[in-house]
């Protein structure tokens, strides 16, 4: 049976950290990079293959941190449906600051809730690139710029801070609701430092 949508609560006090815990679930940043447009949990749960009932327990999380918010809520056969989106997240010095404390703190558990994102971050982005190989012959009248590289670069923080900050204006158009009707695009990175060369 599926959880009722009227008990999902914001939690005013939820802080950064909570936000990072609460995407420590791998199925929740699948349930993100689902909601870039609004959906019911129930177009979620197809989109993604899954049971909507396994489903609302995690929005509800995700929208009491608020990485979700509830956009509309539309009346179809006298059954009210609720359509969420993901709230942009920003990277702020808060959460930073506060993933840093619980790296510091208990290193292993961050260790797993960074491999569970990289792994979540993984399984969506083949997803949507099996969608987009399935559908090439509707793009062959277009130059589509697609672009796979892995690089390991030598740069200062700064440097560093730099591509980071221009990754999130960049991510962050999907917002940006002047772009309206814009084809979506997939964009991923991972910025890390890595062991020094030998």
């Amino acid at each position: 049976m599926c959880e009722d949508e009227s008990d999902f609560m914001r939690d005013p006090e939820s802080t950064p950290l909570d936000k990072l815990k609460a995407l420590g679930e791998p199925k929740r940043l699948r349930i993100i990079a689902a909601l870039g447009v609004p959906r019911t949990v129930k177009q979620v749960g197809d989109y993604l293959g899954e049971d909507p009932s396994s489903l609302y327990y995690h929005v509800k999380e995700l929208y009491r941190v608020g990485l979700v918010e509830l956009v509309e809520t539309r009346v179809a056969g006298g059954v009210a449906e609720k359509y969420y989106r993901a709230v942009e997240a920003k990277a702020g010095e808060a959460m930073q600051r506060e993933a840093a404390e619980l790296a510091e703190k208990d290193p292993e558990a961050f260790a797993r809730m960074l491999g569970d994102a990289v792994n979540s971050v993984l399984a969506s982005i083949l997803t949507e690139f099996s969608w987009f190989t399935s559908h090439m012959d509707e793009f062959k009248d277009q130059e589509i710029p697609v672009t796979i590289s892995e690089g390991f670069v030598n740069l200062t923080p700064d440097e560093a801070g730099a591509i980071a900050k221009k990754l999130g204006e960049l991510t962050g158009k999907r917002s940006d609701k002047s772009r309206k009707g814009a084809p979506r695009w997939c964009l991923a990175s991972f910025l890390f430092p890595m062991r020094p060369s030998e």
